[in-house]
């Protein structure tokens, strides 16, 4: 994929006076600057409909966050009820979500089938579909669907998505892009003025998303009011519950869909009285993209030493506000372009890049950077994490969908699992990296705790057995001579394994002090998650203060001095 789409190449769009780019959902896109060259100003001043109150009925409700006992589990035959009477479109990710809805026979649409499916959908009633990765591009207006579900956070399409989600992990473009397409998947169902849908949103990690306060800021004025309306609903108070929430969500639903004058009166008062989004927070944005986009018209010129020159700019002037994967990102750009004419200046940029993040390209003389700070304290930490949430039900979810893939079986992904690993450490405030992903060599995850001791960690999800092999030992054993030929005989380290058996075999010799979390102490370690989560959604995320967060660690046993000794044991 080219840095940059060649547009002069097409003269009538690139040389056109005026260019119209229709969406509903153009919230903070960036790429209209930095793909198609519209003007930065174009973008931030878009030509907006003054009355969006005719704008068609959507109920959104998200139910575990209107009421957290309410499960995914406890939501799909609820859900699937429906299709007797009504069409029910669900929209998934992935295939591997497919699973979960089969119990309910439902039709499966992909890009073989989808012109017949949406025929049939225009034809009749009662159906019940999964599309697969859909979030755009299908009208399902009217009658064909009146209740869509949204069942996971949309997935890149293109390699080079993928790749960008990846080394952009939580960068704010990113998050911009991903609320794009969730605002695409709402509203595939409803199409016009006249038209009316129930909407819910399933999943932890998207129902996450959301319920983030940064990302927020990338829905359109209109889906924020829906979205804050599904935590209330028609009730002045919360649902005591579980009963009376899926009574208060039932009327509201019905009331939706019978197309209720009370309803749609007062969802065109919401829509109307929405507050506009305050562009300042994402300004910035749109200036770094212009910048962005100045440095490939360069590079597009030949002019390589001024475009890499614009590029190392961007990191310089937004050094503050720019995430650490946005400057690795930016850095390898421009080391990119500098490479055709000064290798040795290329290389350079790349191992600068390489210290901000490690998920961007290894140089060729590049040394692996060593874990010698700690995050803080651990109370701090998790007090600022907080911060990034304005409910409990929000914080619940957030911790939830850390854990969700820490399990032992064959069914869960190891890149997941350690990946879960991976960000439980950061959570927990520890400096949490993974080493055999990112270097290409070492321990699966490497947690540095508050005291400085480091934690050697290899994650044998995928094992059925209930003895650890000798490969298995072998492997930790390895991971232990890599700590101690990178970081030295002096750093004090603990090797623990993952997985679910409590002993080696006979013809397995693990290293002194080698600890494991077997699948009684990894559920174990879950639940004290869930009882820090429940912990801190009892009251507001911006009320908790440091010392109340450290008691509330110590309770559940997540200090750095107790995970060890609490949630492992020797392994002889």
């Amino acid at each position: 994929t080219p840095p940059y789409i060649p547009i002069q190449k097409i003269p009538s769009f690139f040389n056109a006076k005026h260019r119209f780019v229709l969406s509903a959902t153009f919230n903070n896109s960036t790429d209209l600057i930095t793909e198609l060259g519209i003007d930065k100003s174009s973008v931030e001043n878009p030509l907006e409909v003054e009355n969006q109150g005719d704008a068609g009925e959507r109920l959104i409700i998200a139910p575990k966050r209107y009421y957290p006992d309410l499960t995914d589990e406890t939501m799909r035959p609820i859900i699937a009820e429906h299709a007797e009477n009504h069409n029910v479109i669900i929209i998934v990710p992935n295939i591997g979500k497919v699973k979960a809805w089969e119990n309910y026979n439902p039709t499966i649409v992909d890009k073989d089938n989808i012109l017949e499916a949406t025929q049939t959908l225009k034809k009749s009633q009662g159906n019940l579909m999964i599309f697969l990765n859909r979030y755009d591009g299908v009208d399902l207006a009217g009658d064909s669907c009146r209740i869509l579900v949204l069942d996971g956070k949309p997935s890149s399409y293109t390699a080079r998505e993928q790749y960008n989600s990846i080394v952009r992990e939580g960068s704010p473009f990113i998050n911009a892009q991903t609320a794009q397409a969730i605002e695409q998947g709402l509203g595939r169902a409803v199409r016009s003025g006249s038209d009316h849908c129930a909407v819910f949103i399933l999943d932890n990690s998207l129902l996450n998303f959301i319920g983030t306060e940064e990302n927020r800021e990338f829905f359109n004025s209109t889906t924020r009011s829906q979205i804050d309306f599904g935590l209330e609903l028609f009730g002045d108070n919360k649902p005591n519950t579980r009963e009376e929430a899926l009574t208060e969500i039932s009327e509201a639903v019905k009331a939706c869909l019978s197309s209720d004058p009370d309803w749609r009166q007062f969802h065109k008062d919401m829509i109307l009285n929405s507050e506009p989004n305050k562009k300042s927070s994402t300004s910035h944005l749109f200036e770094i993209a212009e910048l962005e986009r100045t440095g490939l018209m360069n590079y597009r010129d030949d002019l390589y030493e001024d475009a890499c020159d614009v590029i190392r700019n961007i990191v310089n002037e937004y050094e503050s506000s720019m995430s650490n994967v946005d400057k690795a990102y930016y850095l390898q750009l421009g080391a990119n372009i500098l490479d055709s004419i000064n290798p040795v200046g290329a290389v350079d940029m790349q191992v600068k890049a390489k210290k901000f993040s490690s998920k961007v390209l290894k140089p060729q003389t590049y040394t692996y950077s060593k874990l010698t700070k700690v995050k803080g304290r651990q109370a701090d930490v998790i007090l600022n994490w907080l911060k990034q949430y304005s409910t409990g039900t929000d914080v619940i979810i957030a911790i939830e969908s850390l854990y969700a893939d820490l399990i032992y079986s064959p069914d869960v992904d190891s890149f997941a699992f350690e990946k879960s690993v991976q960000k439980i450490g950061e959570f927990l405030g520890f400096a949490s990296e993974m080493p055999e992903e990112d270097e290409g060599d070492g321990p699966d995850n490497l947690w540095r705790m508050e005291n400085g001791v480091n934690l050697i960690i290899e994650a044998k999800n995928n094992r059925t057995t209930e003895t650890i092999s000798r490969s298995d030992i072998e492997q930790l054993l390895h991971s232990i001579q890599w700590h101690k030929d990178k970081y030295g005989t002096e750093q004090e380290f603990i090797p623990i394994m993952l997985h679910r058996g409590k002993k080696p075999f006979n013809n397995a010799h693990p290293a002194d002090g080698t600890r494991v979390m077997h699948e009684v102490l990894l559920e174990q370690f879950r639940n004290s998650l869930l009882n820090l989560a429940k912990a801190l959604a009892k009251k507001s995320p911006q009320l908790w203060t440091n010392t109340e967060i450290q008691e509330l660690l110590s309770a559940n046993n997540l200090l750095f001095s107790q995970i060890v000794n609490r949630h492992t044991v020797h392994l002889r």
